[in-house]
């Protein structure tokens, strides 16, 4: 299963039953079948403002107020509250027969590596009590030995994966994301190269 997104501002609402048409053209085209019950339709606003108009309901497709995309949960109003609900309901399960860094292995494929799954795209966008959570998640599980006292911070391991993902993204020009980043630098100067050496923008980028 392929998941396909089509972004169709306010403005444009009339044409969502031309645009579920191309999708459907689309994927006939390259021998997909768009699946209806597992489509979803979600309107995306500002939580500070309130709908006044909303389009009606497309046929066959069901409008939903969040959705969950490779295991990442998000509403319409694009928090990543949901996802964090989700993460903080786990409980640290007693591994029988499991000491030492054994336990810490298993401890950290499992609570560690569920915590930080796709944090580059939600760690960003969360709230502080909602951090505070996780945050507390990582320290009790250390603070109980299923993880070694000097395990990294939840704000370390949220910063070692963006890291990972730029890094994984400048230097691999096949990346999905590459074609993203700025332009190098260019200097008349021989200097010492610091940082990643891209241009940044001067403003932000429209969303």
């Amino acid at each position: 299963m392929i998941p396909i997104f089509n972004i169709i501002p306010g403005s444009n609402s009339s044409l969502i039953p031309d645009e579920l048409s191309n999708i459907t053209q689309w994927a006939n085209t390259n021998n997909l079948k768009l699946n209806p019950k597992k489509s979803y339709e979600m309107i995306v606003h500002l939580p500070s403002k309130k709908l006044t108009f909303t389009p009606p309901p497309c046929d066959n497709i069901t409008r939903t107020h969040q959705l969950t995309v490779r295991r990442v949960t998000f509403n319409n109003t694009l928090s990543f509250s949901p996802h964090i609900q989700n993460v903080a309901a786990l409980k640290t399960l007693k591994v029988h027969g499991l000491q030492g860094k054994a336990l810490w292995e298993v401890r950290r494929a499992t609570l560690t590596a569920h915590i930080t799954y796709a944090s580059p795209s939600w760690s960003g966008f969360i709230k502080c009590d909602e951090l505070t959570r996780l945050k507390a998640i990582v320290s009790k599980a250390s603070r109980y030995g299923y993880l070694p006292a000097n395990f990294p911070s939840l704000e370390q391991l949220l910063e070692s994966s963006d890291e990972s993902l730029f890094t994984a993204t400048r230097h691999n020009p096949q990346h999905v994301l590459h074609y993203l980043l700025p332009l190098p630098k260019i200097s008349g100067y021989n200097l010492r190269l610091r940082g990643h050496g891209l241009t940044p923008p001067s403003t932000r980028p429209a969303i």
